[in-house]
């Protein structure tokens, strides 16, 4: 079994443009990458204290992967650890899996 990390150079967004980011909201960075730290906290966010008043919103993490010609004919699996809630993971365009 071949491994690779894939934690590098990730294209991160944030959708929402009512919350603001503490930085810029369309930067590269390497996973894990925890992207409410980055929101302003404010007192009247939805969860309150039981999310340390980050407003939460929704981000997209995107990452372009080169298949070789050596992975023709072989199985392929993409292993995401930490990955929050509500997780869409798609391959050219295709939804493959829903968390």
């Amino acid at each position: 079994m071949f491994r690779q990390n894939f934690n590098l150079q990730w294209q991160f967004m944030l959708i929402d443009p009512s919350i603001k980011l503490n930085e810029n909201t369309n930067v590269l960075l390497n996973l894990p990458h925890d992207f409410s730290i980055g929101l302003k906290r404010d007192a009247h966010s939805k969860s309150g204290a039981h999310n340390g008043y980050f407003q939460g919103g929704i981000g997209t993490y995107e990452k372009k992967l080169f298949v070789p010609k050596e992975w023709k004919d072989k199985t392929v699996i993409l292993e995401f650890e930490g990955v929050y809630m509500n997780t869409i993971v798609r391959f050219n365009h295709q939804i493959v899996a829903i968390h």
